[in-house]
């Protein structure tokens, strides 16, 4: 099924942890090419990405991590997120194809975990969960 854009709502807050500066050019790409997605901060760890939502005036509804980071994983990003935050919905965005890690992330408050070279579906599974999706 193919998508189109839906360029005449609000556009969704979303935010990244990813130790890839490349990894968070390609996701901001990708949310562009949806459409109705707004980059409102980018981290290179979860305790990074933790420390710059206590200081944004508005959260993000949507974090997307990564599971490899240092500092702080995706997996302890998540429960620290579900604790802090549990209004933003995350998703996993990883590398990693260790079904034991996927797990772990998913049993600390991750929706779905989507391999990277997926990872603009994050952004039509999320429309489509909110109800915003229009097939074309």
């Amino acid at each position: 099924m193919e998508h189109r854009p839906v360029s005449n709502l609000a556009k969704i807050r979303f935010a990244i942890a990813d130790d890839s500066e490349i990894q968070h050019l390609f996701i901001d790409a990708f949310a562009k090419r949806v459409g109705g997605f707004d980059l409102v901060f980018s981290a290179l760890n979860g305790a990074d990405l933790l420390d710059g939502l206590g200081q944004l005036e508005c959260l993000p509804q949507l974090c997307i991590l990564d599971l490899h980071m240092p500092v702080m994983d995706g997996i302890e990003s998540a429960r620290q997120l579900r604790e802090r935050y549990p209004s933003i919905i995350l998703f996993g965005c990883t590398a990693s194809e260790d079904p034991g890690e996927i797990v772990c992330m998913l049993e600390n408050g991750v929706r779905k975990v989507y391999a990277k070279k997926h990872a603009e579906q994050i952004f039509w599974d999320f429309r489509h969960q909110i109800g915003v999706c229009t097939p074309q």
